[in-house]
Formats: structure tokens, C-alpha cells, sequence
């Protein structure tokens, strides 16, 4: 029985006259709590009305018995009972008055001390049934018990039905002068008594000592099971003191499902065969129909006696387990298992079950180190057992294999080292070693602290350095056994150090073009020159010689450039390594030629009236030099002022004017060089 460590509610010390009573339905009550606690009056839920024919019916006297539960069964307004024919509309009431409660007999009384007690409850401290346990204990009892379900007004015997005819039933619940209905029986022909139909889906199998049952849960035709089991001297043994109430639980997904297995026996006799059998319990509290039988042998479950005195020893990396054992009948043989932990995991070594006369195992190991090993025994039945533990220490006194395949890859800054992988389980990693004269071995310098378990090493050095470097290889296995040194692998890093940028020290100009002069660089693995030009300070410099300029330049001639334009010029280094200065500080340039443009400038004037406006045009001067133009006006010929700023690729100008009033227009197109070219002037008036 468990423990009740809580205070006690004011009913308890009643309880405890009838602790029988408590130790019987704890357990159950509590599994109720989630699948009954809807009949209580703490939820709103479901209701459920129960049908069967009575044990006393006949063919000349049919009785059917009606038994419901509501979220109320202590409504002390009652309840209506209603009855139809299957497959009619209409409800009739059966019953002339409210069904209430009743009186409980004496005798009954008497005979059964749990309806004493909750009949005590039930008339003398009814608010005690607030309390869930002692509520669920009532409800449970009227499951077993029909004269206490008649006592509070939940059972009804209708004799007033036909032999052969088939009903449904609905009830009723009074409260305050309305009426609401609970849900209808499932449909009962009117017969004679018959136990219910027996429970399905029976399945049982063993785990270990364990034989586990489930069944096909039917909420609406029992709510409980008894469990049996047959020996083959056909002894019947129940396996549950009380009915097993099942209730639906949520699993890890939130799910709810009922338990797997739903039942757990043990205490059988091994290689024993049993027949297995469920009932169900109805809510009139008689039992269903036995299920059909499952038989089964139980199996061996009892493992053969524990091999002792397990020792093992080693020599190098040879182990010898020796052990013993006591035999007995169904003995089959041994397995050996060997992990580098004392608590595992633990491994099986041999490949084949080892027979049951054998009493040592040898094997060799391929990584040096501690190891604990355990012979388990096995029988027939395939049941194991293991040993206690044997400690053994195996020493490696052999060294890895000389590292082959050392290769170096040179990067900026850096060298990155490959080789080939040791195939050595006892591996632990290599030490690299580095110098920059081979043939000084004793010059080589130890790179890392701790032996590096992976087949890559990456060495960052200065970008300046540009040494040749050598490096060799050792490898180590757990035991610090060295290999023999790899071959030595030799390289040198890349040079990424760019030359200085060129000064450029003059700008001059000739009929040729514009000529850049520069400072020669002072870098000795210098390859050559480059000349790069813009349109703008800012804008992209493009190379403009076709190939380097040899090394001892100092001075050339852009052919390629156009009077009259500003260019920006940096220089450029290169050095033998391809690594070229960077383009810091430019130098501008201006070369200045005086070109006349002999075209000359047009200008037309056509007045639009309605519009109010004088419209200007003049022809193209198509001449690279033009910068743009500009139109002029003025009250006379002697005086005329800019109208406009700079047009540049305009042609025409809309100029709005007043009426009666003279104009004089002029168009003067300027070039880069600075020449103006001038229109005529024309008159026009807006009369």
C-alpha cells in the first residue's frame, strides 16, 4: 500500500475503519483520474448511458436494465428515463415521477461494509464527495454494485418492453425545473441474458522474466479486465487481485494512447506452457465472455553460473584470457568483450562463439594501452551472464613506418606540408622539422610542441622572407616510438613584395606628344616599366605603352595623346616576380595647341506671334575643338549681352519676347583653344 504523507481530509478517520476498503480501490481511483474524472462534478464532460437485458429476463417476462452516469450523479432533482422502438422518432417517458434516490436496504447494507460507508457519505456528509478520491471510489462501486446505483437513482428496470423488439434509451437530467439530455444507449434487442461479448485483440509476448499482455480497449462494454492464466494441469491462476482500469496517457508527442504493454505478470515456470485468458468487467458489474486463449511456453530466462578467476596477461601486444567455469546442462559456450574503459563500451573479440570446453582466448592487439576485458557465459536458451573484470596493460615496443610522400605547396606567407598518412592504429601524430641548409642536420629545428594527428601542416612566415627552407617528418605512435626521418622537402616563398612606385620629375611637351620623365627605381629583381593615363585624377588608368619599358628608362613620349586636353599620368614598377608598385600619386598634363576653326556660324530667327517668342537656330560646327555656344542679345547692334550660359550640343534657342519691341540677336560658337566664332547679328521686331 502507498504512503499517505498528507494531512488527512475530515472523511479519513472515518477511512480508516474500512481500510480495506482504501487499500482495495487507491490504486484504481487514481487511474481513473483521467479517464472517469468527466463523470465528476469538477469538469464539464460526456455523459453515458448503459443497456443490457436483465439476468431475470425471459421470453414471457423480458426486462432490460438501464444504468447511466452524468457530470452529477447525486442530482437531487433526478432524472427521466425515455424509451423508442428502433428506428422511431418519438421518445416516451417511462418513468411517471423523478427517479431520485432511494433507500438502501438494511441487509445490503450489512453484508457489504464499502456500501455502508458510502452510503454513510452519501446521506450524512454528501459536500465530503467534493474530495476527488472518495468521489471516484463511489462512482467505481456503482460500476460493481446495481443496488447502489439504484440507491442514488442512476438504474432502472424497464419491464414494460416487447420480447424480440429492439430499443434505444435516453435520460433526462432535472434541474431547476428543465431538462437536459444526456447521450442515448447504443441500440439492445429485448432477449434473455447473455454475458457480454468477450474482449479482442488479445496479444501477449515475453521480455525477459516479463510476460506482457494487451487487449482491444472498449470503453462502451467493460471498464476493467481480469486476467488468467492455465498451466498445462489445467490449474487456473488469476493474475490481477482487482480489474485492470486502464487510462489514456500523452506520450513524448503529446498523443494520448493507452499503455504498451497494458498488463505485466511474472513468477512463471520456465519451459512451463500457459494458456492465457482476458474478461472484461461491465458497468453492471458482471463479467464478459472469456477472450480466446493464447498459449505459450516460457522461455529460459535463468543464465548459467558466472565464469570466476578471469586473468589475463600480456606480452607486447599478445594478450592470453585464461579462465573458469562451472558447467551445466544446457550449457552452449563463451564470448569474449575488451573496451579501453572499465565502464565501456565494451566489444566482442571473437569472431565465433567459443566452445564450451575452452578456458582462455588469445589474441593480438594492433594499439598499445590499458584494456579490461569480461568472458560472458551462454546457455542454450541464449541467456548471458558476465564475468568481473580482467585488467591487462599491453606495451608497444615498435616504432610507425618512415613517413613517405612529404610534398611542399608555397603560398603567400606561408608553406603548406602533405604526406602521406601512417597506417599505424596506434598513431598518435607527427613532429616536423625545419632548417635552411640540409646538409647541417643537426641545424634542424623542432616546429611543434605536440605531435599533430593529420597529414597537413601550415607554416606562416614574414611575406620578406625568401630563404630556401627544408623540412622533414617524424611519426610517433602511442608509446612515443619514433619513425626513421622522411626525406627532406625543400621550397622557397613566393616574392609579393611590390616595387617602389616610379617619381615622375617633369612633364614636357613636343610636336610629338606629351613626355613623361621619372626617377629610376633602385630594385635590384626590377623587370621593367609601365605608363598608365587618365582623363581625371580620379578616374581608371589604363596602360598605355604596349611592353614594359626596359629597367634603365627614364623618360617617354605619349604619341597617343590630343592637344588641348588635361591627362593624369602615374608610372608603374614591375618587378621578376610579376608584383607591381602601386598607383599612389599621379602627375597632370596639359598640351596646348592653337587651332583656328575656319567654319563659320549661321544664325536664323523665325517669330511666332501667338507664342510670343523668337526662335533661334544655327548650324553645326563640327570640329572636335568647339566647347560650346552661346547666345547674345540687345536694344542694338552696339549692344549685346549674353542671353545664355554655354550650350553644349545645342543647336536652337526659344527666346520669349514683348510685342512692338526690337531685338538684335547674335550666336558665338568657342573652341578649346580659346578662338570665338561670331554670327551676324540679325534685327527682328514682334508687331
Amino acid at each position: 500500500m502507498t504512503n499517505i504523507t498528507e494531512e488527512p481530509p475530515k472523511y479519513v478517520a472515518s477511512l480508516l475503519a474500512f481500510n480495506n476498503v482504501i487499500r482495495k480501490y487507491y490504486l484504481i481511483a487514481m487511474l481513473l483520474c483521467v479517464l472517469l474524472v468527466p463523470f465528476s462534478g469538477f469538469s464539464q464532460a460526456p455523459s453515458f448511458v448503459f443497456v443490457r437485458n436483465a439476468p431475470s429476463a425471459t421470453s414471457e417476462r423480458p426486462v432490460i436494465q438501464v444504468k447511466w452516469f452524468s457530470d452529477d450523479i447525486l442530482n437531487p432533482e433526478g432524472f427521466n428515463l425515455y424509451r423508442r422502438e428502433l428506428g422511431a422518432l418519438a421518445w416516451n417517458k417511462i418513468n411517471n415521477s423523478p427517479i431520485t434516490r432511494g433507500v438502501m436496504p438494511a441487509g445490503v447494507r450489512a453484508a457489504d461494509p464499502e456500501i455502508d460507508f458510502l452510503v454513510d457519505v452519501v446521506t450524512k456528509s454528501p459536500e465530503d464527495l467534493k474530495e476527488e478520491f472518495l468521489y471516484l471510489n463511489l462512482l467505481l462501486k456503482t460500476f460493481e454494485s446495481n443496488q447502489l446505483a439504484s440507491f442514488l437513482g442512476i438504474f432502472y428496470n424497464d419491464s414494460g418492453v416487447r420480447y424480440g423488439v429492439s430499443y434505444e434509451y435516453r435520460v433526462g437530467v432535472i434541474k431547476g425545473g428543465s431538462e437536459r439530455f444526456l447521450n442515448q444507449s447504443r441500440p439492445i434487442q429485448s432477449s434473455v441474458y447473455q454475458k457480454a461479448e468477450p474482449v479482442s485483440g488479445v496479444e501477449l509476448f515475453q521480455d525477459g522474466k516479463i510476460v506482457a499482455i494487451n487487449w482491444a480497449q472498449d470503453e462502451q462494454s467493460f471498464y476493467g479486465v481480469n486476467l488468467f492464466a492455465v498451466d498445462s494441469n489445467s490449474d487456473t491462476t488469476q493474475l490481477n487481485s482487482q480489474p485492470v482500469i486502464l487510462s489514456m496517457v500523452p506520450d513524448s508527442t503529446g498523443t494520448y494512447a493507452y499503455p504498451d504493454p497494458m498488463f505485466k505478470a511474472n513468477g512463471f515456470k520456465e519451459l512451463e506452457t500457459y494458456s492465457f485468458f482476458v474478461e472484461g468487467v461491465d458497468y453492471f458489474g458482471e463479467e464478459t465472455k472469456l477472450s480466446e486463449g493464447i498459449t505459450m511456453t516460457y522461455d529460459d530466462t535463468t543464465p548459467p553460473p558466472v565464469p570466476y578467476n578471469v586473468q589475463g596477461n600480456a606480452d607486447s601486444l599478445r594478450v592470453i584470457l585464461t579462465w573458469e567455469q562451472d558447467l551445466v546442462p544446457d550449457f552452449k559456450g563463451f564470448n569474449v568483450y575488451r573496451s579501453s574503459l572499465s565502464t565501456g563500451p565494451y566489444k566482442k573479440v571473437n569472431a565465433a562463439l567459443i566452445g564450451e570446453s575452452v578456458r582462455s582466448f588469445r589474441e593480438r592487439l594492433e594499439v598499445p594501452g590499458p584494456y579490461y576485458y569480461t568472458v560472458e557465459a551462454v546457455d542454450h536458451s541464449n541467456n548471458p551472464i558476465r564475468s568481473s573484470l580482467a585488467f591487462v596493460e599491453a606495451q608497444d615496443v615498435f616504432p610507425p613506418a618512415k613517413p613517405e610522400g612529404l610534398t611542399i605547396e608555397s603560398d603567400t606567407g606561408r608553406f603548406i606540408l602533405r604526406w602521406q598518412m601512417n597506417e599505424e592504429p596506434d598513431l598518435f601524430g607527427y613532429y616536423i622539422y625545419r632548417t635552411v641548409d640540409a646538409n647541417l642536420k643537426g641545424n634542424y629545428v623542432l616546429m611543434n610542441g605536440d605531435p599533430i594527428d593529420s597529414n597537413v601542416y601550415v607554416q606562416v612566415l614574414p611575406k620578406v622572407v625568401k630563404n630556401d627552407f627544408y623540412y622533414y617528418i617524424v611519426a610517433i605512435d602511442t608509446s612515443f616510438n619514433r619513425s626513421p626521418d622522411s626525406e627532406f622537402a625543400t621550397a622557397v616563398l613566393p616574392d609579393v613584395t611590390p616595387p617602389e612606385q616610379p617619381f615622375i620629375e617633369s612633364i614636357d611637351y613636343t610636336e610629338e606628344g606629351i613626355v613623361i620623365n621619372w626617377t629610376r627605381n633602385v630594385e635590384l629583381d626590377l623587370s621593367g616599366y609601365n605608363v598608365l593615363r587618365a582623363d581625371s585624377a580620379k578616374g581608371e588608368f589604363r596602360q598605355i605603352n604596349l611592353e614594359p619599358l626596359p629597367t634603365f628608362s627614364t623618360r617617354y613620349t605619349d604619341r597617343s595623346a590630343n592637344p588641348n586636353q588635361e591627362y593624369f599620368y602615374v608610372m608603374q614598377a614591375v618587378d621578376q616576380t610579376g608584383n607591381k608598385s602601386v598607383k599612389e600619386q599621379s602627375s597632370s598634363a596639359f598640351w596646348y595647341q592653337l587651332k583656328e576653326v575656319e567654319e563659320s556660324l549661321t544664325l536664323k530667327i523665325k517669330t511666332k506671334k501667338r507664342a510670343k517668342t523668337n526662335r533661334l537656330e544655327w548650324n553645326l560646327i563640327d570640329d572636335n575643338s568647339i566647347k560650346g555656344y552661346m547666345v547674345f542679345r540687345g536694344p542694338s547692334k552696339r549692344v549685346v549681352k549674353p542671353l545664355t550660359n554655354v550650350l553644349d550640343e545645342k543647336f536652337s534657342y526659344n527666346d520669349r519676347v514683348e510685342k512692338g519691341k526690337e531685338y538684335f540677336y547674335q550666336v558665338r560658337a568657342y573652341t578649346t583653344s580659346g578662338q570665338v566664332i561670331y554670327s551676324e547679328i540679325l534685327e527682328t521686331r514682334m508687331n
